[in-house]
């Protein structure tokens, strides 16, 4: 059968011959030494170091997998349609590695032949595009305007290429009024989507498409969060091809060139995860004196920014302004919600650190001016100095390593 079944052509079984043989010879020197024992009871004699048991031992691991082996052929004529089918299948694979040998030489002719029809054909495509004028590039536009509002929107708005209208549904939005159809965040959604679509009406020829150079400032006003993040994935995934037409995928293309703004803290931590290489990310510091870019590898957080305001304004490097009251009390309240959770409350807190560390915090100072009243007293800005000298002692007392942070980003020659 191994003739039928290549699978096991390099199959044996296993001769039981020398063991049987063995097997016999030591039940035959067992008996020889019992004839001669039998003779002389007194004296003492040796069993042989090899008995009939080992040899039986060794036959049965040999029957077991000669057992094994015949189940197995047993197996494959119960089931030789798979085995036939495995026959068929490498008889298709040599044939093809035959064929493919035998005519490589058209095969690739047929493969450049391919290639240059695909590069002539976007050849005639940028053609068309660049040499069509306004009305092509009004269709360009559309059509890049209808892809982002799909990535950001799904079937719930519709954008007409016809009429340049957006509508949700089937309801045109210009009888009621935009206004009283989108929020704000779409509404800044919808130009962020126009703004990257009409891109289209910047170039003059295909080649101007390599020279564009994005520059996006705080583009998720009033966005919810997942609004934000698709505005990041989208930047991410921009790519512009030599024809001109704008895709969002990662591709062999290279990334877009973008220099983007912001002053949104989620955003920014966001956009540095997912968007920006770290080494190409700056913040704009005031030092007291005037500004200054510096590089940024960290994550933003109110907490990190209101704090460096609040030392700025006990070392009398800036004035306090409109945004102090609430950045004093922010960043006592985190340090009673890290270091003291055990105090009920913002007041209890206050009461601790005027009762322990004798430290004087006006909460209710903090909390008029947190709310919006009027900036005009001059007894403001006083006592929002002191203020601020009496926050930065209870962060030297209870979080000492934030302000060494802070120091450090305060150091131009730090950076």
């Amino acid at each position: 059968l191994k003739a039928f079944f290549p699978s096991i052509k390099d199959t044996t079984l296993t001769d039981l011959g020398g063991q049987l043989d063995a097997a016999e010879a030591a039940l035959n020197d067992l008996r020889s030494l019992l004839e001669t024992k039998q003779k002389n009871l007194a004296i003492a004699y040796d069993l042989p170091e090899t008995t009939a048991d080992d040899h039986f031992k060794d036959l049965a691991v040999i029957c077991k997998n000669n057992n094994a082996l015949i189940d197995g052929l047993k197996r494959l004529i119960e089931n030789s349609t798979e085995e036939r089918k495995s026959i068929q299948n490498n008889a298709c694979d040599a044939f093809a590695w035959e064929f493919a040998q035998a005519h490589s030489a058209k095969i690739d002719e047929i493969r450049r032949y391919n290639k240059d029809l695909k590069d002539l054909t976007d050849e005639i495509e940028a053609l068309r595009q660049t040499m069509s004028g306004k009305a092509n590039a009004r269709e360009r536009v559309a059509a890049t305007f209808k892809e982002l509002l799909k990535r950001f929107f799904g079937v719930k708005y519709t954008f007409n290429a016809d009429s340049f209208s957006v509508s949700r549904g089937s309801d045109d939005m210009a009888d009621r009024g935009a206004d009283k159809t989108l929020s704000d965040g779409e509404k800044s959604v919808l130009a962020f989507c126009y703004y990257l679509a009409q891109t289209h009406l910047k170039v003059a020829t295909k080649e101007d498409y390599e020279k564009l150079f994005f520059i996006i400032d705080d583009p998720v006003s009033s966005l919810s969060l997942d609004y934000i993040y698709k505005i990041v994935q989208t930047l991410r995934l921009l790519r512009i091809k030599k024809t001109g037409v704008i895709v969002f995928n990662k591709t062999e293309l290279p990334k877009s060139k973008m220099l983007i703004l912001t002053h949104n803290s989620q955003f920014y931590n966001i956009a540095q995860h997912g968007l920006f290489d770290k080494n190409d990310i700056y913040e704009l510091l005031f030092d007291g004196h005037g500004h200054r870019i510096s590089k940024n590898k960290v994550f933003a957080t109110p907490h990190y920014h209101q704090l460096q305001h609040i030392y700025a304004v006990k070392q009398a490097s800036v004035l306090p302004d409109h945004t102090t009251a609430n950045a004093i009390r922010s960043v006592i309240e985190g340090v009673w919600k890290f270091c003291q959770p055990d105090k009920d409350n913002f007041s209890a807190f206050l009461n601790f650190l005027n009762d322990t560390c004798k430290v004087e915090i006006p909460g209710c100072l903090l909390n008029d001016l947190s709310h919006g009243a009027n900036f005009d007293d001059l007894i403001f800005e006083n006592d929002l100095k002191e203020a601020a000298v009496w926050a930065i002692i209870v962060v030297e007392e209870f979080a000492p390593g934030q302000l060494m942070v802070i120091n450090k980003c305060s150091d131009p020659a730090a950076i």
